[in-house]
């Protein structure tokens, strides 16, 4: 194996409270705040005490912090996201730096679209696109309000595939020395 570059502090500490979050958004449907604000505070002052480089690290920390609420603030407000969801974004981004929370979300979205498909059998399967195939049928064509109960049943917790995303991130980062395999050198 050719690693680009090595696991910083910050990086072992996203990887950590990465594990936490898949082990606890999977048992309890909970991301916990014993598990976020630390990592928030911690991260800042993990970078404060690393300073270097005039600052740019708390800059980048920062700045993480407010892009992983920012891209989850609207899904929050929909309903579509927990606020666990949105603690843990922003402390990868606290840990990190802006970009590693966008590849993040990007990676998360991916991956939770392939577990969701793995989890679903073959008639759940039929059943998820009918519920979406009626769902733009009345929003769309009747532009009616949709009122139906969906058929199918379960969740798969945001979180995890979040958690899965920040290490996509990280492995891209040390394999290839960049967020996005295309990108690197």
């Amino acid at each position: 194996m050719n690693l680009v570059g090595t696991l910083t502090p910050l990086e072992v500490w996203v990887v950590a409270l990465g594990l936490v979050v898949i082990y606890t958004d999977w048992r309890y449907h909970k991301i916990y705040n014993w598990a976020t604000f630390p990592s928030i505070l911690g991260g800042w002052g993990l970078q404060l005490w690393l300073w270097r480089e005039g600052g740019k690290l708390v800059r980048h920390g920062l700045a993480g912090f407010a892009v992983g609420i920012a891209l989850t603030i609207v899904p929050f407000a929909l309903g579509l996201l927990y606020a666990g969801d949105v603690k843990y974004l922003a402390a990868v981004g606290a840990l990190t730096n802006p970009g590693f929370v966008v590849w993040t979300v990007l990676y998360g979205g991916v991956c939770h679209g392939i577990l969701s498909l793995i989890l679903l059998r073959r008639e759940q399967l039929l059943i998820a696109f009918k519920n979406i195939g009626r769902f733009f049928y009345r929003r769309a064509i009747l532009q009616m309000p949709v009122d139906f109960q969906a058929e199918s049943e379960g969740t798969l917790p945001y979180g995890i595939s979040l958690a899965l995303g920040s290490f996509l991130t990280l492995g891209f980062r040390l394999y290839y020395g960049a967020y996005f395999p295309l990108w690197a050198n």
